[in-house]
């Protein structure tokens, strides 16, 4: 098959998956026989194959030159097609965990995707861990803080907002998720007061069967930060009070192990391990609201929290940048292609305008709220078929202040440059400077997360 193909034309990594589309659109093979019969994959190379199902030699022969003139040098022409009869058990494959519905032909269609990668998996993930989806059982609310990039006052809002709950009398759950570089727990944590262990001890206890109760237990402190206030916060840092083996154990967060607390000794990935140590701080807590600082970027932490914890308020940070909308838009396209994959976390996006300046205000949010809708409108939201109803369809237009695209405003303040959430004689706690700056912000979070009653202690 080589020499036929020497000639072949270069496709980048970047054009391939929509050339491969296009290809699995105007194929007649794969009209004949359906797109959902195929399942296209894309290897840690970046390579190209279809698994197809069982058809006649002439036929298959036909669809591989057609497949590889198509897809040229981003096709695998070790074996650039499968078929189901060479595995003894193909369903592996049809039914792996992470199979996408890649939408083709504008929508009319959609084929099996699988993106062998050795991260960002979890971007990808449709469904929800069974510990995140415990049926029958009331979950706290819970909202995620996060940021493309670092330095957009994500944890001093973090904060803020636990303040503004604690005072409402509520118990709030703080976890410091960005592992990598772990912060927040310094900020409302002084050190006398770090519990022993952190979330980093229970990953690795967890691996070795040994977190039980008492590790939950002591990894969980009091902030003072509510210490004049009706509620209560309560931390888990990233780290414990006498660490000495971080980088160890951060190298093995991230595995992909067997629980051998289930009988099977299924294998869990990050995301199911997590939701696991979640539900049971919350089962042990039993907090009013959680709070989850996630790491920054387009880590597998960020796809975990901003994507597959459910019925959660995702707040995105978002500087005036085109940077930033760049990243968005690069984040937002992604998610574009997996239309069954939206509708389970959309509902929850918030932008967060997080550093609006001190001076020409009224032209920086017409100009960021511009932005914002451009970036949604060409992306996320939808356009209602003819006939459909425009209210069954996820879209806003530009005026809605209920949108997501309609930024919560926090207003940039030199004096929450060097504060100490837990010094009650600082500005931090000073209401109308807070109400000044986080007013907009505030109340963006009640109005979208409404809390009846505080729970009983």
């Amino acid at each position: 098959m080589g020499n036929r193909f020497t000639s072949m034309n270069t496709v980048r990594f970047n054009q391939a998956l929509g050339k491969a589309c296009d290809f699995l659109r105007d194929s007649p093979i794969i009209r004949e026989s359906g797109a959902d019969q195929f399942v296209l994959i894309r290897d840690l190379y970046g390579r190209l194959r279809l698994l197809c199902p069982t058809m006649d030699a002439a036929k298959k022969a036909d669809l591989t030159t057609a497949w590889i003139r198509a897809i040229g040098s981003s096709a695998d022409l070790a074996r650039p097609l499968w078929s189901d009869c060479d595995f003894f058990d193909a369903s592996a494959l049809r039914c792996h965990p992470q199979l996408q519905r890649l939408t083709i032909g504008g929508g009319a269609t959609d084929v099996p995707f699988l993106e062998r990668g050795v991260i960002g998996a979890d971007w990808l993930e449709t469904s929800f861990s069974e510990h995140a989806l415990r049926a029958g059982e009331k979950t706290p609310k819970r909202i995620v803080f996060y940021g493309l990039k670092g330095g957009v006052g994500r944890s001093t809002a973090l904060c803020v907002a636990a303040r503004h709950f604690a005072k409402k009398g509520l118990k709030v759950l703080v976890l410091d998720m960005d592992l990598e570089s772990p912060g927040l727990s310094g900020l409302m944590l002084p050190s006398g007061r770090l519990p022993g262990y952190g979330i980093a001890d229970w990953f690795v206890e967890d691996a070795l069967d040994q977190a039980d109760g008492t590790l939950l237990e002591n990894m969980v402190a009091d902030s003072p930060l509510a210490s004049d206030w009706p509620g209560i916060v309560r931390v888990v840092p990233a780290l414990g009070r006498e660490e000495s083996d971080y980088i160890p154990k951060l190298a093995r967060i991230y595995a992909e192990l067997n629980h051998a607390g289930n009988g099977d000794a299924k294998r869990e990935s990050f995301p199911d391990r997590f939701f696991r140590m979640l539900t049971a701080l919350e089962q042990q807590e039993r907090p009013d609201i959680v709070l989850l600082d996630s790491r920054a970027g387009l880590h597998d932490i960020a796809a975990t929290l901003l994507v597959r914890v459910p019925d959660a308020l995702r707040l995105l940070f978002a500087t005036h940048s085109p940077q930033t909308w760049l990243g968005y838009r690069q984040l937002f396209q992604h998610w574009q292609l997996f239309p069954a994959h939206l509708p389970l976390f959309r509902d929850g996006l918030q932008i967060v305008d997080a550093l609006m300046p001190e001076t020409g205000k009224t032209e920086h949010l017409q100009s960021f709220l511009q932005s914002a809708y451009t970036l949604f409108s060409e992306t996320l939201y939808e356009t209602a078929a003819p006939g459909v109803d425009e209210t069954t369809v996820f879209n806003f237009s530009e005026s809605d202040t209920d949108a997501p695209h309609a930024a919560a405003v926090i207003a940039w303040d030199r004096k929450f440059m060097e504060f100490d959430p837990n010094d009650s004689s600082s500005p931090f706690h000073t209401d109308e400077l807070i109400q000044s700056c986080y007013g907009s912000f505030l109340g963006c979070l009640d109005e979208r997360l409404p809390i009846d009653e505080p729970t009983s202690p």
